[in-house]
């Protein structure tokens, strides 16, 4: 049962939830723009499926950090802040960025053709 949860654990479990989400997001949107463009071109369509791949490996990443904070909730005591943690909480707030970044070259390579 989760007793309590410090402000490390909250703001560390807000960050992975917030990457995941972000991640799925894009993916569904990745996916979509591969079924408009599939039937349209070799190049288009492998560069669409390697959108939809990128974005699902993220999703696995981030679905992964998310199995190391749960335990942390369940555990009696507090989770300090330490540089273990610290990179923990940065490496899905950067698979975040990347995939809104990979998102908005995708939104505007559709514009450019």
């Amino acid at each position: 049962m989760i007793n309590n949860i410090n402000e490390v654990e909250a703001v560390w479990l807000l960050v992975t939830l917030f990457a995941v989400v972000v991640t799925l997001d894009n993916l569904n949107d990745a996916g979509q723009s591969w079924r408009a463009v599939r039937h349209t071109g070799r190049t288009r369509d492998v560069q669409a499926r390697a959108n939809v791949r990128r974005e699902a490996i993220g999703l696995v990443i981030n679905l992964a950090l998310l199995t190391l904070v749960i335990p942390a909730l369940f555990r009696p005591g507090d989770t300090p802040m330490s540089f273990p943690v610290l990179v923990l909480m940065l490496v899905p707030i950067g698979m975040a960025l990347n995939s809104y970044l990979d998102r908005r070259t995708r939104k505007t390579i559709a514009g450019l053709v």
